[in-house]
């Protein structure tokens, strides 16, 4: 037997009603899906960031950190061990080239004196400015450390004899020619020179380049101090070579 159509239309209108009512709560449930999606996508691209942070941060303080690690505290220099480093790289690339190298040994004369006449901040504050000093003085492709206390080490590349005696007078007359400022006043600052020149025909170890320096450097302290003294190689050295 045949529904009225009123009946009809009712059991129509409930069953779209229904299909309604499901996709409905199908399409909420995508869409909670969609923007828990969303969500987490967001949170990840977020936590994707702070993670390059970090590790960009994490970067830049091992740099900073070796940095540190390479530099004198007081002057800014490079410290003992890396200027040392420096020159063994440099005396390499000489040999290898057949460049002269010249490596200078910088004593500030009397710095004990300094210290236990001014007081060791004093000293501190001598150190700092010869420090200064000697970076603004030196080339861009050459080297200076602190080699010990009142001691600095500079590494000059392709040292040539028609001017590198004239550049190392600058580099003297630079870190000697006007006192140091101190918070009391002022101070009159010398220092002792000691070249030894690593010619292109030879080779020595970072040691003897080294003592060889130091011997040049106790002959202009035992001259008069506040001048530059330079390694002279015996006769049988010469007969040897």
């Amino acid at each position: 037997m045949a529904l009225p159509p009123n009946l009809l239309f009712i059991g129509f209108g409930a069953a779209t009603a229904l299909f309604f009512v499901l996709w409905l709560r199908t399409w909420n449930r995508e869409s909670g899906c969609v923007e828990k999606r969303q969500s987490l996508e967001f949170e990840l691209l977020a936590k994707t960031d702070e993670l390059a942070r970090k590790s960009a941060d994490l970067i830049d303080a091992h740099a900073t950190l070796r940095l540190h690690s390479m530099r004198d505290e007081l002057t800014g220099l490079l410290n003992r061990s890396s200027i040392l480093e420096m020159l063994d790289r440099e005396m390499a690339r000489s040999v290898r080239d057949k460049n002269t190298l010249s490596v200078v040994l910088v004593d500030i004369d009397y710095l004990q004196k300094i210290n236990d006449q001014h007081g060791e901040p004093a000293g501190d504050e001598v150190l700092k400015e010869v420090g200064r000093r000697i970076e603004h003085a030196i080339r861009n492709y050459d080297a200076a450390g602190r080699f010990a206390g009142g001691e600095f080490l500079l590494v000059l590349p392709r040292f040539e004899a028609d001017t590198g005696v004239e550049r190392l007078r600058k580099i003297h007359d630079s870190l000697c020619g006007k006192p140091v400022t101190l918070a009391n006043g002022t101070l009159s600052v010398t220092c002792s020179f000691g070249v030894s020149i690593l010619l292109p025909d030879q080779f020595y170890a970072v040691e003897e380049l080294l003592e060889r320096a130091k011997q040049a450097r106790a002959t202009a302290k035992l001259d008069g101090r506040n001048r530059i003294g330079f390694f002279a190689r015996s006769a049988s050295e010469g007969e040897k070579d």
